[in-house]
């Protein structure tokens, strides 16, 4: 288990003191924006930009021209198939392009009550990720003209031209990495040869910005569209792009950090008859604010958890849904699912742990095969592994025709880039630095098993990666005495939320701090609660997660500790408390 920890504290150079003061805030608060890497001129900019800072999607390549395409074609009343992907951002995606759509044809054909659009999401074990022929040969027998892929279509080059010599019209959304290989020193981009693909990962891409989501890339087109062909708000679909943005562990810097923040407060007034009913079941009553763990911890996996335990289908029918009744039935069984995902995730975790813990030594890449483990598990399983081992993790499970993987990375290890090196072994393999999957081919268990372990030893071999590339590395923002925490530099704090990758919550350090009085609470001793005094006397209450009972053995043995904290708001009935939970500690 990973318990080798390294503490630095962020130096960004600059008078913190001259920019608090231009701003009319703390020096604190405003290094903590240098930190991240705001410049003084835009600090202003970044503690209040709102949708009127957000790029014209027209800067994507390819934008205006499918654009074009779309809206001639719902003149033209022409059948189209939207296809996206079974996580959260694929169903987000989905039915934000569908319902646009939807929007835009019965704002030029308010005289027609069909409207010539539908989805079609893959099902994780019978079709795999993404597009593939037999999908081509639906839509074909259905009628369909054009196919808009979301999140999913920029690896699909063969499907493509497939498509496009059946006669359909295909256009390509996406923010996946665009397929390539090195050739002679050069490296060779595989585009698909749509009639227009518009990812922000494009090589040739101009936009401003490049790590939008699948969901983020839709939204753009979506806002575009609604401006040009309707008199609806162009930010409809704002709600749905953030909670992507954020299940998606998209970074929230430049426009997702706006996406994000204003999307928020839509979702937490959701119309959506369907995401009403889901956050009901999730004791979200109206109101309640949503934030960014909601999106990532509560709201974002009950959705995943259908593509994973039965079709994201339903996670679609229930955004679909005008019906109450309906919607309440469809959120109480997504919320069923996802208790199932949990149990089956404990249970994989624990086999593949100890697998792990049975080696003599732990390989640079964690390669664990469960061959009976279910498919959809594979990343959630893997990504607890690299969280408790600090390696990068890859979980393989046995499919219908050989085995599928998927991988979850730590700082410093690329792993769409590593998985590139020995692209010969895969079928299909997709996704980015941090987060990626496979599939490889194999006709029996036996060269299932052997299939898995070449593929072990390659991606071992020459991994770049040392001792130091598996110590976790937590930095923080400044050394902080609990005297300066205040109700003020709380509030100038929060101005800087939304907090999440790339734009982590301000971390503060503090020497000598003893704890006292501790309690721990929730119904599975998971929260400790305590007064933690500093060397200048000054005591907050302190709060921790994990295991309460050890955490309050170690901090209360009587010493003086350095910690690591944020500075929260307890919110309760209208009343605002101010704490600090302890992130780390030695």
């Amino acid at each position: 288990m990973c318990t080798t920890q390294e503490w630095f504290e962020i130096r960004k150079a600059g008078d913190y003191a001259a920019m608090g003061r231009a701003l009319g805030i703390s020096p604190v608060t405003a290094r903590v924006m240098a930190n991240r890497g705001v410049s003084p001129e835009d600090m202003e900019a970044f503690m209040t930009a709102g949708c009127e800072m957000l790029h014209d999607g027209r800067l994507m390549k390819d934008f205006d021209r499918l654009c074009e395409i779309l809206a001639q074609k719902i003149k033209e009343k022409k059948r189209i198939r939207v296809i996206g992907d079974y996580d959260v951002d694929g169903v987000c995606s989905s039915y934000i392009l569908e319902h646009m759509i939807r929007d835009c044809f019965g704002a030029i054909h308010p005289e027609e009550e069909e409207v010539p659009v539908d989805s079609r999401i893959p099902h994780r074990v019978r079709d795999d990720y993404g597009i593939n022929m037999k999908m081509i040969d639906e839509a074909i027998g259905d009628g369909v003209d054009t196919i808009i892929t979301c999140d999913n279509g920029i690896s699909a080059y063969d499907e493509c031209v497939y498509a496009r010599e059946k006669g359909l019209t295909y256009l390509v959304t996406d923010h996946h990495e665009i397929p390539y290989r090195d050739e002679d020193e050069q490296r060779i981009y595989a585009l698909p040869p749509a009639d227009a693909v518009v990812d922000p990962m494009r090589e040739d891409c101009g936009y401003p910005y490049s790590r939008l989501c699948g969901a983020g890339v839709a939204f753009k087109i979506s806002v575009y569209m609604l401006k040009s062909y309707t008199s609806l708000s162009e930010y409809k679909y704002l709600d749905m792009a953030a909670l992507a943005t954020v299940a998606d562990v998209m970074p929230l810097t430049g426009e997702n950090r706006i996406i994000v923040r204003e999307g928020l407060k839509k979702l937490t007034h959701t119309e959506n008859i369907g995401m009403r009913a889901l956050l009901d079941v999730c004791s979200l009553t109206e109101g309640t604010p949503i934030s960014v763990y909601h999106c990532g911890f509560v709201i974002g996996p009950r959705i995943n958890a259908t593509g994973r335990i039965d079709s994201a289908d339903l996670a679609r029918s229930l955004l679909d849904s005008s019906d109450h009744d309906e919607a309440q039935k469809i959120a109480l069984l997504m919320n069923e699912l996802n208790a199932q995902r949990v149990e089956l995730t404990r249970e994989g975790q624990a086999r593949a742990e100890a697998m792990l813990e049975a080696q003599a030594a732990l390989d640079d890449v964690l390669v664990v095969y469960l061959p009976d483990c279910h498919e959809s598990l594979a990343g959630l399983i893997a990504g607890r592994l690299k969280e408790k081992y600090y390696h990068p993790a890859i979980v393989i499970t046995r499919s219908r025709d050989g085995v599928k993987g998927s991988a979850r990375s730590i700082e410093g290890y690329h792993m769409y880039e590593s998985l590139n090196r020995i692209a010969d072994l895969f079928c299909k393999f997709g996704g980015h630095a941090m987060a990626a999957g496979l599939s490889m081919q194999a006709q029996s268990d036996e060269e299932a098993f052997d299939r898995v372990e070449e593929f072990r030893r390659r991606i071992n071999t020459d991994t770049g990666l040392n001792e130091e590339s598996f110590v976790k590395k937590i930095r923080f923002d400044a050394i902080l005495p609990f005297g300066a925490v205040s109700e003020n530099l709380a509030s100038e704090l929060e101005k800087l939320a939304p907090f999440g990758t790339d734009n982590p919550a301000p971390l503060f350090a503090c020497k000598n701090v003893t704890f006292s009085n501790g309690t721990v609470r929730g119904a599975t001793g998971k929260v400790y609660v305590a007064k933690a005094t500093d060397e200048d006397g000054v005591t907050l209450e302190a709060k921790a997660f994990g295991e309460g009972v050890k955490i309050q053995e170690t901090l209360e043995d009587g010493g003086r500790h350095s910690v690591i904290y944020k500075v929260v708001v307890d919110e309760y009935r209208g009343r605002r408390k101010i704490q600090i939970q302890i992130e780390a500690w030695r």
